[in-house]
């Protein structure tokens, strides 16, 4: 384990939570932050992020990216707490689609469960975004974007520059095309 600092010097932090008020220090322009970011409802962190160059990519914004790709039928899978949700797209899918649903979370000490003879695993804040990471930390943003064009959608502050056009209409701001800002 690191401390808070150490953990915030990395080059990619990834978090499961916005960053909170006490965390805007760390904030810095070499830094790429992948985490759920909902700025529209939390502003003082897209202003936070913009001031320190931050790249910020979104986990929310690059699950709908993954949803776009499931409607041109790629294979995709997607988890979430929402049962009618997710039947609901399994009959957009025409039954092609396979959920996996469970009424309780689970715990990483006990992270399966078994019901009606199904195993679920439902571990809280277990973001499906793992090769999204590995794609950042192993090529580098640009790269990764150029492998992964899903995450360009996840791309909301890059260098100052806000890149996700409805965030920067949430927020009543301006923003650049995501290529734009990476070049």
């Amino acid at each position: 384990m690191v401390d808070q600092t150490e953990a915030w010097a990395a080059h990619l932090v990834v978090k499961v939570k916005e960053p909170q008020p006490e965390e805007f220090a760390f904030l810095r322009p070499d830094l790429v932050l992948f985490t759920y970011l909902h700025l529209a409802a939390y502003p003082a962190v897209g202003r936070a992020l913009l001031q320190a160059g931050t790249t910020a990519i979104a986990y929310e914004t690059v699950q709908l990216a993954a949803r776009l790709a499931a409607a041109m039928d790629a294979e995709v899978f997607l988890l979430d707490l929402s049962p009618e949700r997710l039947r609901r797209l399994e009959s957009q899918r025409q039954g092609r689609l396979v959920s996996l649903v469970s009424s309780r979370e689970t715990t990483h000490t006990a992270p399966v469960i078994t019901r009606h003879g199904v195993q679920h695993y439902a571990v809280g804040n277990m973001p499906g975004a793992v090769p999204y990471i590995a794609a950042v930390a192993g090529r580098g943003l640009v790269d990764a974007v150029t492998d992964r064009p899903e995450l360009v959608s996840g791309l909301n502050t890059v260098a100052g520059s806000l890149c996700h056009p409805g965030v920067a209409k949430a927020l009543g701001l301006p923003t650049r095309h995501p290529m734009a800002c990476l070049s």
